[in-house]
This record gives structure tokens, sequence and C-alpha cells, in this order.
């Protein structure tokens, strides 16, 4: 997997940590921690940056609507993006947390219309398309400062059902994605 160092142990846990290159910072490290629980329903996909913005963007939900519409220009003046800019300040040694997204599908269902008479009209039919986006759960402000800088592609992590979708949609090096439990493993 693209920028995967080996796994780094802490006295509580255990980490998969990925090294992104940026464009102009250099590279800077995130990671992703074994948890007690749900170690095989989490997967860590590595996204092409352009891909994954065109993604986020396509969701129809207004939440974050303004960020995901917004440009570098205007993210960097996010209350949050200096703490964002102090976290990956620390190197290899504390990593940034992964951010966390859901990849869906979104249905869309719009009436056709048929002109009955002068000024009625008669719904013969609906007319439905599907299209797949991300939202977030955590780490909006993590993923616009790797855009910022021009990160080519960076992990995000997703839940099982949705990481084969985002994999197939946006996936830097094609559709790959692993689990939380291979990347942490003993044998990684």
């Amino acid at each position: 997997m693209r920028g995967l160092l080996p796994p780094q142990d802490d006295s509580w846990s255990r980490k998969a940590v990925f090294e992104v290159q940026t464009a102009d910072v250099g590279p800077v490290y995130m990671s992703v921690e074994r948890t007690p629980f749900r170690n095989a329903e989490r997967c860590v996909v590595i996204v092409d940056s352009c891909r994954f913005l065109d993604l986020w963007r396509r969701d129809p939900h207004l939440i974050h609507a303004d960020v995901r519409g917004g440009s570098p220009d205007t993210w960097v003046q996010g209350y949050k993006y200096p703490e964002a800019e102090r976290g990956f300040s620390h190197g290899v040694g504390n990593p940034v947390p992964l951010a966390e997204v859901t990849c869906q599908t979104h249905i869309q269902r719009d009436a056709i219309w048929k002109r009955r008479y002068l000024f009625f009209r008669e719904c013969v039919g609906v007319q439905e398309s599907r299209f797949d986006y991300v939202a977030f759960i955590n780490g909006i402000t993590r993923t616009i400062w790797l855009l910022v800088h021009g990160a080519e592609c960076f992990p995000v992590e997703c839940d099982a059902s949705g990481a084969e979708a985002l994999a197939r949609a946006a996936g830097y090096d094609g559709p790959e994605y692993q689990t939380v439990e291979t990347l942490t493993s003993r044998s990684a």
C-alpha cells in the first residue's frame, strides 16, 4: 500500500503509519490506530486528491457545503486550520490520525412531466439517477490541509461497507483497500 511504513507500537496501542508526500512541505505522517473493536470492519483507502474532492463535492446534504465548495484561499482562513498545521509539524514520532469518511450512494428521483392542455401537467414517470459521494465523520481540516499543500494522494479511514465503492471511485492505485486488522497485525 502506497506510503505504508512499518507499524509503530507504543505502550497501549499499535498504529499503521503512512508517509504522505506534499508538494511544498515535503513528507508528512498519518496513522490509524488498532482499537479493541471493529478492526476488521475499518478499512484504509489511498485516495487520489482530485477524485476525492470531486466525490466530496457531490455530497447532496448541506452540512459543510461552504467548506467543500471552497478553495485553498478560503480553506486557510478556517479557524481550525492552524491546528492542522501544528498537528502535521510533529513528524513520524506523532503522526496525525487519518480522516474518517463514509462513501455512500445517493439515489435521486426526478418526476417526468408531460404537458396536458394549456397550463396543466401530468406526471408520467420518474427518472432515477445514482451517484456515489463522500461525507466526513471526522478530519475535514486535516484533509483540506493536505489539499492546500498539494498532496497528490493520501490515506483515509472508511467503514468496510463503503471502502470498495470509495476505492473504485477515488482510489489512487486502483480499487485497493486494506482493513486496520491487516495493517496492524503482528506479521505486518
